[in-house]
């Protein structure tokens, strides 16, 4: 498994992040990324950096420093996609507990679910129960799919009763048990959202790359040499990616060596023209949309 050790612009202080897929189809990027969220039941979001690398992180936690984060790095020469991660673990009960933090217009925002819930809840359901499991979690409730709640929340219930049951759902459950998988069924409601959205800024991501190659200029004497050489001679990015950890070790030295900013994020001009840079790290714009904002990588 391949290692590098990225500077992080501050103190001489590095991090290491791994290789975890290489792949020429972004949709194995995303599966890989899919698989995350579904176990883990985190949110993701992704952040495009000025030398369009886009970063990948957690977005379950509004403070989240142990968490990973994934650095996906197109190569223009092979066409293909590398899937970097930091260190750092993911732990369910940080994402549970993140669910359960202060929020001091709950009880406002809860009250408008009230009327379509009360339409659209399966009458099994206890209603007052289910309000009362809501008011008490820590969510912005304009943004989350009612009708996907409502479907997930009937598909875990219903498997955890006999489905010859009659009796309602809190009758067939203990309050414990009932209000945990009315929690379940906010946190999987937030997932899915959450994956569908990545795998969008995915799939434009891919297109930006391709449209780019499109636009590229002649290749220099030196790049036509190198991409005349036989395809079998080169490496396969399904095994090991295309570039030797040396070189891309090199690249990031080469790249960060001057660096005095923040690895993180910072704000420059809309207007900075892009450059085809493996992994150097310049100022970064939002490009207008709320969970994409362009940080460094």
């Amino acid at each position: 498994m391949q290692e590098i050790y990225v500077p992080t612009g501050e103190d001489h202080q590095k991090i290491k992040l791994t290789l975890v897929k290489a792949s020429q189809q972004i949709s194995d990027v995303v599966k890989y990324l899919h698989g995350i969220q579904d176990t883990f039941s985190v949110e993701l979001g992704s952040c495009e950096t000025i030398t369009e690398n886009l970063k990948i992180r957690c977005v379950s936690h509004q403070l989240c420093n142990k968490c990973p984060f994934y650095i996906v790095e197109f190569d223009d020469v092979t066409h293909s996609y590398a899937l970097w991660k930091s260190g750092g673990e993911w732990k369910l009960g940080d994402v549970l507990a993140s669910l359960y933090a202060a929020q001091s217009n709950k009880k406002q925002d809860i009250s408008s679910l009230t009327p379509e819930l009360r339409a659209k809840l399966d009458p099994r359901h206890n209603f007052d129960l289910i309000m009362n499991s809501l008011g008490k979690l820590s969510v912005r409730w304009e943004s989350l799919d009612i009708d996907k709640f409502i479907s997930e929340l009937d598909r875990i219930v219903t498997k955890e009763v006999d489905s010859t049951c009659d009796a309602t759902f809190s009758e067939a459950l203990s309050p414990l048990h009932y209000k945990s998988l009315i929690t379940m069924a906010v946190l999987k409601t937030k997932v899915e959202k959450s994956k569908t959205q990545l795998q969008q800024d995915l799939a434009l991501y891919n297109r930006n790359m391709s449209q780019k190659e499109d636009q590229e200029p002649q290749r220099s004497d030196t790049d036509t040499r190198e991409s005349s050489v036989p395809a079998s001679s080169r490496p396969s990015p399904g095994s090991d990616y295309v570039l030797s950890s040396d070189q891309l070790t090199a690249n990031f030295q080469q790249h960060f060596k001057y660096l005095a900013e923040s690895f993180e994020t910072f704000d420059v001009k809309k207007n900075l023209p892009r450059t085809v840079k493996a992994w150097k790290v310049g100022k970064i714009t939002r490009n207008g949309k709320e969970a994409s904002k362009k940080v460094i990588a």
